[in-house]
């Protein structure tokens, strides 16, 4: 349906009026004609079924992230004029999502965006029967920010469930150089960890950095 740019100045209206949708795209007020007849399902095509199924996917792995600190990320990630923190968020993400499987690539996820730097050599290893050791570099031409940058790791589950371990509140900061996630039995065994980090004011964050877990 063609967009009809609204010539009102000063319109704030989001939402459906009679037959009409009024909504805000990238910061200009718009207008359109709300669909009159239900469209039937077979008449989209490939493509468009994919970027629906895609859609969907990253519409659930969005309400699953909302206990965690990753809503947060976004709401401080750079975005263009009118973007919100959720069209950031799926704008970013829909690469990583197929039609047939929830995530085609969990590598290309990104659970947060900023101007904060990873350090370097990060890694993770099995240390125990439920525990992964976090590490990274702390020499001054590696560590990448402030020392005080503080950690947060989420832990996901490859069967494509959204299920989500997350670790908002750990004690570890950046000048550390490790960390230690000890999981419970009802957290299960997740294998792909995402870390980030935050600045102290909570201003500022880190992309996300994706690590496999094996489990022995």
């Amino acid at each position: 349906m063609k967009e009809i740019k609204s010539i009102v100045s000063g319109v704030t209206v989001v939402g459906k009026i009679d037959e009409y949708i009024f909504y805000n795209r990238l910061g200009v007020p718009c207008v359109r004609r709300a669909p009159r007849k239900k469209r039937d399902p077979d008449s989209f095509s490939p493509a468009q079924q994919v970027g629906q199924a895609r859609l969907r996917y990253l519409v659930s792995l969005y309400q699953a992230l909302a206990p965690t600190s990753v809503l947060q990320a976004w709401s401080k990630a750079k975005k263009r004029p009118g973007q919100t923190r959720f069209n950031a968020f799926v704008s970013r993400n829909y690469a990583a999502f197929c039609k047939d499987e929830a995530i085609a690539d969990y590598a290309r996820v990104k659970m947060s965006e900023g101007d904060l730097r990873l350090p370097l050599g990060i890694a993770a290893t099995v240390s125990g029967t439920r525990e992964i050791t976090l590490t990274w570099d702390t020499e001054k031409d590696r560590i990448m920010g402030k020392t005080d940058d503080r950690l947060h790791v989420l832990l996901m589950a490859g069967d494509g469930s959204f299920r989500t371990v997350a670790r908002d509140n750990l004690a570890e900061l950046r000048g550390d150089g490790q960390a230690v996630v000890r999981l419970t039995p009802e957290e299960g065994l997740p294998e792909h960890l995402y870390c980030f980090w935050e600045s102290a004011n909570g201003q500022n964050f880190s992309p996300s950095k994706h690590i496999h877990i094996i489990w022995e």
